[in-house]
């Protein structure tokens, strides 16, 4: 993945059972991940999400690129890792989706 050639890089996967809102799962990650008090607001900067998928199967595959080779991007992505897996179980759970390991991802 070209995420790991500049740092680290979380994934997750959802699958969530509606398209009009296909991307909301990337969305609301980066909001959460933006407004934690568990991450520096350095640590915050290295951080870029993006996701992408099979948008007719409501599949989202979530990547969180690191932008850091060392023991700073490892740090963050232990964090980020932690805040994600937990805010990602509940998004799905409130919103009748699922989490899933499509490609081996999540």
């Amino acid at each position: 993945m070209a995420c790991s050639t500049l740092g680290q890089v979380y994934q997750g996967n959802v699958a969530m059972p509606w398209i009009q809102n296909y991307y909301s799962p990337v969305e609301a990650l980066k909001r959460e991940l933006e407004s934690t008090a568990e991450l520096s607001a350095s640590e915050k900067d290295l951080i870029y999400p993006c996701g992408y998928g099979h948008m007719a199967d409501g599949d989202v595959q979530i990547s969180l690129g690191i932008v850091d080779k060392g023991e700073t991007g490892r740090e963050v992505l232990r964090k980020v890792s932690h805040i994600a897996d937990r805010f990602l179980l509940d998004y799905v759970k409130k919103h009748g989706g699922s989490i899933t390991g499509e490609h081996g991802v999540g």
